[in-house]
């Protein structure tokens, strides 16, 4: 719940200064440095960061966008890890189980600020993590799992030592209207090596209610431009789904929508 910082050797005039009572790591490996030699923690309250400096002081990193999952962890119940990933551009935080509990691991894109849950198999949850730079400068995280095996992400693999792994991503939420709208036109565009992508619109009154509804409209995306799509999907809040085939890379770069106000909401 605190943070102190000892400066110099104790022995031979070094100091021992209070850098915050209020804010503490809340684990011996619940932290990480930036390549610009920056503190990443895990505190209590949230993610934080601390600029290298003598003088510097913890500033939340997090703020109001904590997972509640990652409130409270103490290495009581979990081994809370964080490694700062130089090749992906983010923060790994895993807060692994040490009994039958639930674990819980997450993704921090550094870039966006924004976290990403993370869903292992209880065998992969790792109970260590190393970051480190092989003899050919090539930056990696390796992490150790409960059934003793180390691994690495690899964007490169289509799948996990043979077993294939589905894949999908979820675009939005985005409004249709100011209060109802219809989705009249939809295009999309993929990596001219992509595979095929199927693609599906989810509305509904609210963000939630889109993200649970059934698929309105759907279709597939191939390699490069795409031709215009008519999906006449209705409603205030909209997701756009896609997803890949087993075992098969594809890379999506952009949709363009066309919407148009439709009224007011109606009633069931």
């Amino acid at each position: 719940s605190e943070i102190w910082r000892l400066r110099g050797d104790p022995a031979f005039g070094g100091s021992l200064d209070n850098v915050s009572r209020t804010v503490g790591i809340v684990g011996r490996a619940a932290y990480c440095f930036t390549p610009e030699g920056d503190l990443v923690f895990l505190a209590q309250g949230g993610l934080y960061l601390i600029r290298a400096g003598a003088a510097n002081v913890p500033q939340p990193l997090s703020e109001e966008k904590l997972p509640l999952e990652l409130f409270g962890l103490s290495n009581s119940l979990h081994w809370v890890q964080l490694a700062y990933d130089v090749r992906y551009q983010g923060v790994h935080i895993h807060a692994t189980s040490k009994t039958t509990g639930a674990s819980i691991h997450y993704w921090f894109d550094w870039r966006a600020k924004s976290f990403w849950p993370v869903v292992l198999t209880a065998d992969h949850e790792p109970t260590a993590l190393l970051a480190y730079s092989n003899n050919q400068g090539v930056h990696q995280v390796i992490f150790g799992g409960r059934d003793g095996l180390i691994r690495r992400y690899d964007q490169a693999a289509v799948n996990d030592d043979g077993t294939a792994f589905p894949n999908e991503a979820w675009l939005g939420p985005f409004r249709l209207g100011r209060d109802e709208g219809v989705l009249n036109r939809l295009v999309g565009r993929l990596d001219e090596n992509s595979q095929n992508v199927s693609w599906s619109i989810h509305v509904g009154d609210t963000a939630q209610s889109a993200l649970n509804a059934a698929a309105q409209e759907s279709g597939t995306f191939v390699a490069g431009y795409n031709n215009d799509e008519y999906p006449r999907a209705r409603g205030r809040a909209a997701f756009l789904k896609l997803t890949g085939i087993a075992d098969k890379p594809w890379a999506y770069e952009s949709a363009d929508l066309e919407r148009s106000d439709s009224g007011k909401t109606r009633s069931n």
